[in-house]
């Protein structure tokens, strides 16, 4: 590749090869446009964007309106995020700032573009290496059963990265003896792992006692995203239960969930699971209809649930109330709002 810079206003980029995705890599958010004489702090955002960052505590953080945005000025002058413990929030509220609390708001609910979903480490030599283990944990992972024991809503069952695509799979409990013991599984302990936030160690800890009805020994350990970033338990852990959320570009990040070393689809895999995968990634590049990647993403998908090598679980559904004055309300990447195109009737 070479890269020139004709004036400080233009750069031109040559590829060595064709890559119909290239234009979307540029205007992807990992690519946002940082200042080269300013080192980056994540306490001191400095970008393009509509917003500038006013003020961040432990507490809250507080953006104004950038009048230099290049494009439309939002209409917000001010938001604010204020930090709330994650085992006491249930449903996210936008209030504007008035004196009167309101009784009653627009309620949102959205099935977010991602999935939960339980991870095998194949880098190490353990139970889950045979594929009849890993099918009986899928008889014993039920989505279902796991949302009516805990009180929680009917889930929606994921069988795809995205929901429109999802299904459902049938799964029998009765077939989870005989798949054990075609595994050779001995009861030695197994190290599963889930983020220490209270709703996922509770569903952690219902699949341990789940999988302990049938001689499967889960010892439950809990990290943080800081341990996630520092690969801590890649040595330790045999399963982990995790998520992928997706960008508003849903081919660009299923493309990128597999690239990214950090994400456990490629730290759990085998060379030569990883071999396919890269194989069906680089069609999926070079395709240049939107009809030709979605057959790839199927075929890699049935890949992943054909051999259990992901254990689908469910699209997380999020619940938000906003203020009734609160107009113009549209939801991009990640499950955000689109705070710049918000307005107050």
């Amino acid at each position: 590749m070479e890269i020139n810079c004709p004036n400080r206003y233009q750069i031109t980029i040559r590829l060595n090869r064709p890559n119909p995705f290239f234009l979307r890599y540029l205007s992807s958010i990992n690519l946002s446009i940082l200042p080269k004489d300013v080192p980056f702090d994540e306490h001191q955002w400095i970008g393009t964007g509509p917003f500038r960052l006013k003020e961040r505590s432990k507490k809250r953080i507080v953006l104004e309106a950038f009048d230099q945005y290049f494009l439309e000025r939002p209409f917000l002058d001010r938001i604010e995020f204020w930090k709330i413990p994650m085992d006491t929030v249930k449903t996210v509220t936008y209030n504007i700032s008035v004196d009167e609390a309101f009784e009653e708001g627009i309620q949102k609910k959205e099935v977010e573009t991602g999935f939960r979903f339980l991870a095998f480490n194949f880098t190490k030599q353990t139970a889950v290496q045979n594929p009849h283990f890993r099918t009986a944990l899928f008889h014993l992972l039920d989505p279902y059963k796991m949302h009516e024991d805990l009180g929680l809503e009917i889930p929606v069952e994921a069988t795809s990265f995205f929901p429109w695509k999802s299904g459902q799979r049938s799964r029998d409990k009765e077939q989870v003896p005989g798949l054990l013991e075609l595994s050779g599984y001995q009861g030695e302990p197994l190290q599963l792992y889930c983020l220490e936030f209270p709703k996922a160690k509770e569903e952690a800890a219902w699949f341990q006692r789940q999988a302990s009805q049938h001689g499967i020994r889960l010892e439950l350990n809990s990290f943080s995203f800081e341990d996630f970033y520092s690969f801590t338990f890649d040595d330790t852990a045999d399963m982990v239960f995790m998520g992928e959320v997706s960008t508003s570009d849903y081919h660009l990040s299923f493309l990128g969930a597999f690239y990214n070393e950090v994400l456990l689809f490629r730290r759990f895999m085998t060379a030569d699971q990883l071999a396919k995968i890269d194989n069906w990634l680089e069609a999926f590049k070079q395709s240049t209809t939107n009809q030709e990647r979605e057959k790839i993403i199927d075929v890699m998908e049935d890949y992943l649930k054909d051999n259990h090598l992901i254990l689908f679980q469910h699209h997380p559904v999020k619940n938000r109330i906003f203020h009734p004055m609160i107009q113009d309300i549209r939801f991009k990447s990640f499950g955000q709002v689109d705070f710049r195109k918000l307005w107050v009737k």
